[in-house]
């Protein structure tokens, strides 16, 4: 009898001192709501972080699970001193940069909010150089229209409609810096005047 108890004192001692795997799995996943930013280096929590820049990385189902598999962030602030796949980039909220909201109309010579031009100008024309806003390019588009049908009177209006929209611009912005020269010498009329 006494065999039987021995064993089972010495199973019962190492069982304690066993390291469990699962264990490290807790220890690694409790920094799994922290990311390093690749852009700013810095570790930051995941709120800071925008979903379009961890879908790239991690994709759908890591997220939805809120496990990322072989992440660790030790690891990725090494790696980032090494170039990385576009793929491996992950930037928080502050170092995405921001959306350009005004462009500038090649034909018009104004500066418009993105919603007065159409998709299609930004995949076609990369600059403002060549980018035309709504009312513009459907203006030429009526002009060609036009002039492939012979009506030389309808381009004509088409033209001057397109002469005085930019001729309206340019008066616009001529006013706004004239306005600026006007309130100054005011203010320097008004010093000599005391």
């Amino acid at each position: 009898m006494p065999a039987i108890r021995s064993s089972t004192s010495t199973s019962a001692s190492t069982d304690t001192h066993r390291s469990y795997p699962h264990q490290d799995d807790r220890n690694r996943n409790r920094n799994q709501n922290r990311l390093f930013c690749t852009r700013c280096r810095l570790v930051k929590e995941l709120d800071e972080f925008d979903g379009n820049q961890l879908v790239n990385r991690f994709g759908k189902n890591q997220i939805r699970s809120h496990k990322f598999k072989n992440y660790n962030v030790e690891e990725e602030r090494l790696k980032s001193s090494i170039e990385l796949d576009k793929k491996d980039k992950v930037w928080c909220k502050r170092c995405v940069p921001k959306q350009i909201e005004e462009f500038h109309c090649s034909d018009c010579q104004r500066t418009l909010p993105r919603a007065k031009f159409s998709q299609a100008q930004f995949k076609m024309n990369k600059t403002d150089d060549d980018r035309l806003c709504k009312d513009c390019a459907n203006l030429i588009t009526e002009r060609i229209e036009a002039h492939r049908l012979g009506n030389h009177f309808e381009v004509e209006m088409i033209d001057e409609k397109l002469a005085s929209i930019s001729h309206e611009s340019s008066e616009t912005s001529n006013q706004s810096s004239s306005k600026e020269i006007v309130t100054l010498e005011d203010y320097d009329d008004d010093d000599e005047d005391e």
